[in-house]
């Protein structure tokens, strides 16, 4: 191998080690009796840890919303702190819906609460 060759490999190598690493692989995540996947276009439930934030991301569907509460159990690596809560609102059309989780990782449908204005 001449030299021309030799810089062009290690102009290579340098290029490729400032490359940020591949995103990880999202992770499934469990749902509990009494849900299931959307279906249809929607992802299905799963969950993603990116340094030190666990990204969720999905949908569920609870069969019967005034029995079910679990969606499912996350990973050790998911919870949000002894003692503390992390809950997310999400709307759909005049509806939200708020999801919880909880220190001990598990991922709780809480309420469907009905929208009574716009708030600008």
């Amino acid at each position: 191998m001449n030299k021309a060759e030799q810089e062009r490999e290690a102009a290579e190598r340098e290029e490729a080690s400032l490359l940020p690493p591949p995103p990880p692989e999202p992770q499934g995540i469990p749902l509990e009796q009494g849900f299931e996947m959307f279906g249809g276009m929607y992802t299905p439930p799963s969950w993603l840890r990116v340094g030190s934030l666990c990204v969720l991301s999905g949908f569920a569907r609870a069969l019967d919303p005034d029995q079910h509460k679990l969606i499912g159990r996350l990973p050790t690596v998911c919870r949000p702190g002894s003692g503390r809560r992390v809950f997310h609102t999400v709307g759909f059309n005049e509806e939200n819906i708020r999801v919880d989780v909880r220190a001990a990782s598990v991922c709780l449908y809480v309420c469907v609460c009905v929208c009574a204005g716009v708030v600008d």
